[in-house]
């Protein structure tokens, strides 16, 4: 792991994608803190938070920090076998340089470049696609190509990439 940061919601710069409005607002959440455990293939997100009346919860996080830590730990430990075969599920989409530069919220997917790439990821094949949504194997083949190209990937392969 190279390193943990914490994040208590109540001192995070604005929200530009108002992801913590939208906890308070439809959850009644607030107070949130976010750990994010980084390591070199990924980061693991660990979200708590408390209802927006228990402004108190802040000195909880500030007091007890090594308390979450092992929380953490623990939810790691008593839930490995269950992260290794979610693991076998999980994609990822690389692109041409070596960082992501895309927003994955500012692209924009056609209806039917969104059923086809979500009908990729479980597997079927372009001809299945086709057969699936009743369309020919070459509109298919067209949504990839401009699928791929949204996303800045050389193929279609690299679309459905298993870590």
């Amino acid at each position: 792991m190279l390193q943990s940061s914490f994040n208590r919601w109540d001192f995070l710069p604005p929200d530009p994608q108002y992801i913590y409005q939208y906890f308070q607002d439809h959850f009644n959440n607030a107070h949130g803190l976010t750990v994010v455990k980084k390591y070199h293939t990924h980061c693991d997100f660990f979200i708590f938070s408390t209802s927006a009346n228990n402004p108190l919860i802040n000195n909880f996080y500030l007091n007890n920090k090594e308390i979450i830590l092992r929380c953490i730990e623990d939810f790691y430990s008593d839930m490995h076998e269950a992260l290794k075969e979610l693991k076998s599920h999980c994609f990822w989409v690389p692109t041409n340089n070596s960082h992501l530069k895309l927003d994955p919220l500012s692209v924009s997917l056609s209806k039917r470049q969104s059923e086809c790439a979500l009908l990729l990821l479980k597997g079927l094949t372009t001809k299945q696609i086709a057969q699936k949504i009743n369309l020919s194997p070459h509109t298919i083949e067209e949504y990839l190509t401009h699928l791929r190209e949204k996303l800045e990937v050389a193929n279609k392969t690299l679309l459905t990439l298993i870590n």
